[in-house]
Order: structure tokens, then C-alpha cells, then sequence
């Protein structure tokens, strides 16, 4: 299978390790979208919102979509939700909501890359 290629079956891989990889990416990237839109990082929630549309098709770009947001100016990495930020929060729930941000970011990145790790291997 290539990198980048269809998933086989987003449903995804089968009763097994991937299958609750994928549960577990969709589940968060999920989560996400919703933390992103909700302090209006539109712009980065449609980003995640998209690959995870390609992974839900079973499309394994939407993970190069998802991994493509961890780096460089503007990433996903580099928000910090704060009202100096322009962000519809106040300075008291900041460190809660970032927290959950960090949580969220991290397990949509470990599991997106997983996931492409094994489409990577060869069968056997």
C-alpha cells in the first residue's frame, strides 16, 4: 500500500490496532475542530476539519494533511488561545483551554503518525 493512499477501510483497517487508532484520531481531531472554531481559529479548524474528511473517506492523504499542520509559521503548534490573541476568551480559563488544546494537538499528531507509520510498512 502507498503512503498517502486509500486506507483500507475507514471502518478503517479492520477489527485491530488501527481500527481503534483511526476511533481514536477521529474522536480527537474531532474534539478539535470544535476547541478551534469555538475561540475562532477557523482558519486552522478547516485545515484539521479537511484531512479528517480525507481520512473518514478512507484517503490516506488526510493524514499528510493532519501531519502538514505540526510545523512552520502559522502551524498548529504555534496557537495559543489568549485574548491578546484576539481569541473570545479571558485571561482566567487561558491555561485550562490551552491545556486541552496541547492534549488534543498532541494525540491528533502521535496517532495521525502511527497511522501513516503503518501504511508505510510493507504487508506481511
Amino acid at each position: 500500500m502507498q503512503p498517502g493512499g486509500p486506507l483500507p477501510s475507514l471502518g478503517l483497517m479492520g477489527p485491530s490496532e488501527s481500527d481503534n487508532r483511526c476511533e481514536v484520531l477521529v474522536a480527537s481531531a474531532t474534539e478539535l475542530v470544535s476547541l478551534l472554531r469555538e475561540f475562532q481559529a477557523d482558519p486552522l479548524a478547516d485545515l484539521v476539519a479537511h484531512g479528517l474528511e480525507l481520512v473518514e473517506a478512507g484517503d490516506g492523504h488526510g493524514l499528510d494533511r493532519i501531519l502538514a499542520l505540526r510545523g512552520g509559521m502559522g502551524s498548529l503548534n504555534d496557537l495559543v488561545i489568549h485574548p491578546l490573541n484576539h481569541h473570545p476568551i479571558t485571561d482566567a480559563n487561558a491555561e485550562e483551554v490551552n491545556d486541552r488544546l496541547r492534549t488534543l494537538r498532541s494525540t491528533v499528531f502521535a496517532t495521525a503518525l502511527a497511522l501513516q507509520r503503518e501504511l508505510e510498512r510493507p504487508p506481511g
